[in-house]
């Protein structure tokens, strides 16, 4: 019981908000390169997608186009199921803690030109 209260107590301390790091990189002959982070994979993508047509509208094209796409997992080592008992509850919780806290489990990086 006290294991669940100390590993439930430290969940509690170690989840927050998160947030969004996206950056655009000009590359030669007008290409970039959009590379965002979140605890999320659909927002790191969603954010990258908006970054390239952004830039492209700023620099006065209609629109992009995708040259390749990039997108990993680099957060926390997830566990693999085969812990059990406190132990096992204690390392799911402290990854689910660490998963929704780490502002960096995904990196979406992809590679566009403007186009119109």
């Amino acid at each position: 019981m006290k294991a669940k209260l100390v590993v439930l107590s430290l969940s509690i301390v170690l989840f927050g908000c998160s947030t969004i790091h996206s950056t655009v990189l000009p590359q030669a002959d007008g290409k970039y390169v959009a590379i965002a982070t979140h605890n999320e994979e659909r927002v790191a993508l969603k954010t990258v997608m908006t970054d390239a047509k952004t830039t492209c509208k700023k620099a006065g094209h209609k629109d992009f186009y995708s040259m390749s796409q990039k997108s990993e997992y680099v957060g926390p080592k997830m566990t693999d199921g085969s812990e059990t008992g406190v132990s096992g509850f204690a390392l799911k919780v402290a990854e689910a803690a660490a998963k929704h806290n780490n502002k960096e489990n995904y990196r979406v990086e992809i590679s566009f030109a403007c186009t119109g």
